[in-house]
């Protein structure tokens, strides 16, 4: 693991502008008076840490990270990507063959944190099986299943390559939840949270003493609670399908009600009167809707949008985990990567399962991935060590709250012909379910080219687009 920072802003010009912004609202003069008033580096760490510790954090978001992470696993990926303020750019797997990209080696552990006396020969047996996970993910590839497929087999020990954006208030955050909370028993998110601690103080010491003091409770209280009263019957199910578990209602009539309160700068009463008399039948609110679209695409009106939510439950692998969490304006929830996830629940690409001989060898891979696992738990390993063995075609439940904006960008995207075809099946069955509670905001819930007729793909384009407008034009 190499953690890099790529934007190398020097300590004392990070601590001037921080110290700035907590020094500008009592300032007497205007904000470049108060930035070159404070060029004394050793003050700005103290009043930087004075204010710290009062509570105001908001400071330090101006002091901004862009850090590189060479080689960590798809285990530190979906950690980081949890962080919803922080953004990322990763490594494609369906893009790039990840034959030889390499994977994290752990050490092994019993439960309460001891190295165990086997723990070469646990290493040396983990090895083996995962050049032999690799070795199945390249024979799918030379058996003609493309990358995005046969990367369903790769364990998520695999090694990722990111650039990752942050605050230092964010990067705060990360450290102490990588190496204080009980993530930190995951010995590679320790090594990272350290790491990145070693940049903050590098960069940005005033958050030293806030990190030393910090105290965090690493049990899983609630957990333990849930589990003294509910008997461990199998309860990991897989949901077979979305679900629309919750939304706004009248989803229609409120969107277009908070669009006339904001165009005409009216009250909700008004917006009621002028909804009901002129607009509330017909089709005229589909042409309204369609107009909202296009002024939202260049995020003019994105905030009607928002004022509606759905809250929906989903079946992904993790192969495609990656692509749904990366929207960063919707909330997932996912559960913990530890014994909590049943490896016996996984994916099958349409194309292995079309091909018989492939098929087998694929449910080979993951029957022989559990009993390996099993052989490691009996041995006395402990579950965050074990975590290395969820392989990227194993299925989680995801449940997400998404606004009616971040809706229409993700379907926007997802729709699209070119999208992955796990994440393109569970985004039309988003949108059939928004269709059961919306006529008129479902109708713009879709790719680009079949609500306003255009393709931004360039070269890349499909062609549908064409067909569309050519049917179009002789209808």
């Amino acid at each position: 693991m190499e953690v890099r920072v790529l934007n190398n802003i020097s300590r004392e010009d990070r601590a001037r502008v921080v110290a700035t912004a907590g020094n500008l609202s009592r300032f007497n003069g205007n904000v470049m008076e108060c930035y070159d008033d404070h060029s004394d580096y050793e003050k700005n760490v103290k009043l930087i840490s004075n204010i710290i510790k009062m509570g105001h954090e908001s400071i330090c978001d101006h002091d901004y990270f862009v850090i590189a992470l060479k080689d960590v696993s798809a285990i530190v990926e979906q950690t980081l990507i949890e962080e919803r303020i922080a953004s990322f750019t990763i490594k494609s797997r369906r893009n790039v063959n990840f034959k030889d990209a390499g994977y994290y080696v752990s050490d092994f552990h019993d439960e309460d944190g001891n190295l165990l006396k086997n723990n070469d020969e646990l290493k040396n047996e983990y090895r083996k099986h995962m050049d032999y996970l690799f070795d199945s993910y390249d024979k799918l590839i030379q058996n003609g299943i493309i990358l995005e497929d046969a990367r369903f087999v790769n364990p998520y020990s695999f090694n990722s390559n990111i650039i990752m954006g942050c605050d230092a208030h964010v990067l705060k955050d990360l450290v102490v939840k990588l190496t204080k909370t009980r993530l930190s028993k995951i010995g590679e998110l320790k090594e990272l949270g350290n790491k990145l601690r070693d940049i903050l103080h590098t960069y940005s010491s005033y958050y030293d003493k806030k990190i030393d003091s910090e105290e965090v409770n690493d049990s899983d209280m609630i957990k333990d609670k849930l589990l003294s009263v509910i008997p461990n019957n199998g309860y990991y199910r897989v949901t077979s399908r979305v679900k629309l578990l919750d939304h706004t209602d009248n989803v229609d009539d409120v969107i277009i009600k908070t669009l006339i309160m904001k165009k005409l700068g009216c009250n909700s009463d008004y917006a009621n009167y002028v909804y009901n008399c002129y607009i509330k039948k017909g089709n005229f609110k589909y042409e309204i809707m369609r107009d909202l679209y296009n002024t939202s695409f260049n995020n003019l009106d994105n905030n009607i949008l928002k004022s509606i939510n759905f809250r929906f439950e989903l079946p992904f692998s993790l192969a495609v985990l990656t692509h749904f969490t990366r929207h960063r304006t919707h909330d997932p929830v996912i559960p913990e990567f530890t014994s909590l996830t049943d490896i016996s629940q996984y994916k099958i690409p349409p194309k292995i399962e079309e091909d018989k001989k492939l098929l087998v060898m694929f449910k080979d891979v993951f029957k022989r991935n559990i009993e390996v696992r099993d052989y490691f738990k009996k041995m006395g390993v402990r579950d965050e060590d074990l975590v290395y063995f969820l392989l990227s075609g194993n299925l989680v439940n995801v449940t997400s709250n998404i606004d009616g904006a971040t809706l229409v960008h993700m379907l926007r995207l997802r729709l699209c012909e070119k999208a992955q075809w796990e994440i393109k099946n569970n985004a039309k069955e988003m949108r059939d379910e928004v269709r059961k509670v919306s006529d008129v905001y479902s109708s713009i819930l879709g790719p680009t080219c079949e609500i306003i007729g255009k393709c931004f793909e360039g070269r890349e384009s499909c062609g549908k687009v064409k067909a569309l407008r050519k049917d179009s034009y002789h209808g």
